[in-house]
């Protein structure tokens, strides 16, 4: 048995999340591991999360669209939005993955560029320094 069993994805609405996804779905075959799909609205108040459908319209289609493409590739996945406006994104990602108990996180490796890189740390960069689990970083 591998020792992969859950696999947490994080999604945004990128042009990396096609790669996140198909990262995602090959490492979820090679292993066996099932995946649940994250996205973040940091735009929403509070902290709360919401696997249901009441969760706003683009939020719920980019979840329910990742999902279904994993699982067309038999991949065992579920999804879930959860919204952060008053607390880091990184944060949300590190709590879903511990209460989740996951083995791996699969993001992608957002890149910045100029004074904006030196000043702040990207998503991915936090979570790869404080996730408990290992971390997968797709370019």
């Amino acid at each position: 048995m591998s020792q992969y069993q859950r696999i947490l994805t994080a999604v945004d609405d990128s042009a990396q999340r096609e790669r996140v996804l198909a990262t995602t779905a090959e490492f979820a075959a090679l292993t066996g591991a099932s995946v649940h799909v994250l996205h973040v609205d940091a735009d929403a108040p509070g902290f709360d999360t919401d696997s249901d459908s009441e969760v706003s319209g683009a939020a719920s289609r980019l979840v329910a669209d990742a999902v279904q493409a994993l699982q067309a590739r038999g991949v065992r996945a579920d999804g879930g939005i959860a919204h952060a406006a008053d607390v880091d994104i990184d944060d949300v990602v590190l709590l879903t993955a511990r209460d989740l108990d996951v083995q791996l996180i699969v993001l992608g490796a957002n890149h910045r560029h100029g004074v904006r890189s030196w000043l702040e740390a990207s998503v991915a960069d936090e979570v790869a320094h404080r996730a408990e689990a290992p971390v997968l970083l797709v370019p």
